[in-house]
């Protein structure tokens, strides 16, 4: 089985180095990596000197280049060059574990009817919280009730996975440190990540891996959360958004998530308790002493932007509000 393995990368280049180096040490597995770097020249540059400095030969690695930053546009031109049967999607700080691959091939070969697989993270703590913590989260379509068996997207247009993960569950999205899909999947299905959403902010990757499990559900397939295929995603600092600008891109990225996958009187309710969770949120960010008035701000030019939001009209908001 042929594995594609597609890392976007942007001023990380100690991060991917690392990335690299654990995927090089996966033994008996065939693959290719596709790096697509987002970064100016001298960061480039800095990617071709670490990836010559790992003896990462042709038949290994295809190093591909965009002009500008974009997530979206960078996995998907990771996509179009792809070649193996299933296409992984890695962040570039996550270390992938000894035999990774050869887990990944022993469980997908067992279950022929497997589409697509998200990994767990063995950084996360796999303990649920206290009590009131997880009622709180809940009154605010935060987090549930009850423990999750599944990994869910709650009407907050939020993902959550179980906790703790055991074994193998079935899921309806993917967190996009880590996921693989059967390319012949993707292609059948025309699936590629939305591009008006240049900028990560998170929603991105849920909505396209919503995509792949709902197109999987419809055709009798399956997309499943394993613990057995986790990683360490490290959560690299090397290089990260600026926090005032992700403040913005955050809430109105899960609107337009929202407008996608649901039309009609199911998408007000999604749109009623994305602001229902916002006190919630709030008050995370102020546990994290992480500053929340530019999170609020964006939750109001939302309402003021709404049918721009739903349009994916982003760069024109990016340059009225220099996000």
């Amino acid at each position: 089985m042929n594995f594609s393995i597609i890392i976007p990368t942007y001023r990380r280049s100690a991060s991917l180095e690392a990335t690299l180096r654990s995927i090089l040490a996966q033994e008996n597995a065939v693959f290719e990596v596709i790096v697509i770097s987002q970064s100016e020249d001298a960061a480039h540059a800095e990617v071709i000197r670490m990836i010559a400095t790992l003896g990462m030969g042709s038949n290994h690695l295809k190093l591909l280049r965009l002009a500008a930053p974009s997530s979206t546009a960078a996995r998907n031109a990771g996509i179009e060059v792809a070649t193996g049967d299933w296409v992984i999607f890695s962040d570039d700080d996550v270390i992938w574990p000894a035999r990774l691959l050869a887990k990944l091939t022993a469980k997908i070969s067992a279950s022929g009817d497997i589409v697509m697989l998200a990994a767990g993270d063995t950084c996360r703590p796999n303990l649920r919280g206290s009590l009131w913590r997880r009622w709180l989260s809940a009154l605010f379509c935060a987090g549930t009730w009850r423990p999750l068996r599944s990994g869910k997207v709650l009407p907050s247009i939020q993902g959550r996975y179980p906790v703790p993960l055991i074994g193998d569950v079935p899921t309806e999205w993917a967190m996009g440190y880590w996921f693989a899909v059967r390319r012949d999947h993707m292609e059948a299905h025309r699936l590629r990540f939305d591009e008006r959403m240049s900028r990560y902010a998170y929603a991105e990757d849920l909505l396209f891996s919503v995509q792949c499990a709902r197109a999987a559900c419809r055709n009798g397939l399956r997309s499943i959360l394993s613990e057995e295929i986790s990683v360490a995603h490290m959560v690299s600092t090397e290089w990260r958004s600026p926090s005032a600008f992700a403040e913005l891109c955050g809430p109105w990225n899960r609107i337009f998530v929202a407008s996608q996958l649901y039309s009609g009187f199911m998408f007000w309710t999604r749109l009623l308790a994305i602001y229902w969770s916002l006190p919630h949120q709030v008050a995370v960010r102020l546990v994290l002493r992480r500053p929340c008035a530019r999170y609020i701000y964006a939750h109001w030019l939302a309402l003021r932007h709404l049918s721009r939001i739903r349009r994916g009209s982003f760069d024109e908001l990016y340059r009225l509000y220099g996000a």
